[in-house]
């Protein structure tokens, strides 16, 4: 599709910048999916006047995006950054009324978060890394993930300075723009620290080769900068697929199996919120689903009450089973 677009999405994706603060990954997402909105108007509908777009036009738009396999959730972002740009221009008296303020919404399946269980991520952390500078770097970068819980763009910006090794805290720029303090475990401690001296040499190595370097980024890329977003979740994938088999493991499989470790070992939800940074509860609230599932099969295995009682249920069913089939045949 051709990427050309009203001159005030520009104006709009400055705005994001400057007075929301949302993240480089957030603006680049909204601005690709207006530019993938504004150019299904012209190409499908050949429509060019974004002033006149209503609840048909968006109709469409969500129609075209079912057809070509998007999932809901995909979906439901387009349309979000499409519903935002509207507000923007109505705000800034761009347009006297927003007119997808009544569109609906598409219905998003809420499935339960994908986690790791502790055993198996002690496992992994405590494999053997290489002795060397990617294998220190992968280790402590696994480590610190699941030790905080923090976001992939998070960690990704983390400078030295933020991680402070006797208060045991790191302090970094989280979504929205503000800024957090989390505690830190002993173990990411000691893994940055072991991971420190040979980040020391690879710059050496770096600059004595003429590259340019980021001396201030935690985790570096085989030239001596800042490792990418991209290229950090390769690796958190490539290493959790060694005791999983999960195809959608990712950096935030740690964030929700940091959540579901915390939960299981009783912390309180309220701290758990604090902990992730969510603005609100309920979003917190869909890991204890999954420690009450959790809970609930390993009370299938070992009370032996729950096998009599499973027994029971059984034999209750089979009873009105046969009661059912009883009726039936005096009726006929």
């Amino acid at each position: 599709m051709s990427s050309e677009v009203p001159p005030e999405v520009e104006s709009f994706i400055g705005f994001l910048r400057a007075e929301r603060n949302y993240s480089e990954n957030t603006v680049l997402a909204y601005r690709r999916d207006l530019r993938q909105f504004f150019g299904f108007l012209r190409e499908r509908l050949d429509s060019t006047d974004y002033k006149t777009i209503g609840r048909l036009e968006m109709r469409a738009f969500i129609s075209e995006l079912q057809s070509n396999g998007n999932v809901s959730t995909t979906i439901a972002r387009k349309l979000s950054a499409v519903r935002a740009f509207y507000n923007y221009l109505t705000k800034q008296g761009i347009l006297k009324t927003n007119p997808l303020t009544s569109l609906f919404s598409v219905k998003v399946k809420k499935g339960l978060p994908d986690f790791l269980s502790h055993s198996k991520l002690e496992k992994l952390l405590e494999s053997d890394f290489p002795d060397s500078f990617q294998g220190k770097r992968d280790k402590a970068l696994l480590e610190v993930f699941y030790s905080t819980g923090m976001r992939l763009s998070e960690v990704a910006n983390l400078n030295l300075e933020d991680v402070d090794s006797s208060a045991m805290t790191v302090r970094f720029r989280a979504k929205g723009g503000k800024y957090r303090i989390l505690p830190i475990g002993s173990k990411a401690l000691k893994s940055l620290k072991n991971y420190y001296t040979y980040r020391q040499l690879h710059l050496e190595k770096s600059r004595e080769a003429g590259k340019e370097t980021d001396p201030r980024a935690i985790f570096l890329n085989r030239f001596g900068r800042r490792l990418s977003t991209r290229n950090m979740r390769n690796l958190v994938k490539k290493h959790l697929g060694k005791v999983s088999d999960n195809p959608r493991v990712s950096p935030h499989t740690l964030r929700h199996s940091f959540a579901t470790a915390m939960l299981e070992a009783g912390a309180d939800l309220k701290a758990v919120q604090e902990l992730l940074g969510h603005s609100t509860l309920s979003v917190t609230q869909k890991y204890t689903h999954v420690t009450t599932k959790r809970l609930k099969r390993i009370y299938k295995q070992a009370h032996p009450l729950a096998e009599i009682s499973e027994s029971l249920e059984k034999r209750s069913g089979d009873r009105n089973k046969t009661a059912n089939r009883d009726k039936v045949t005096q009726a006929q």
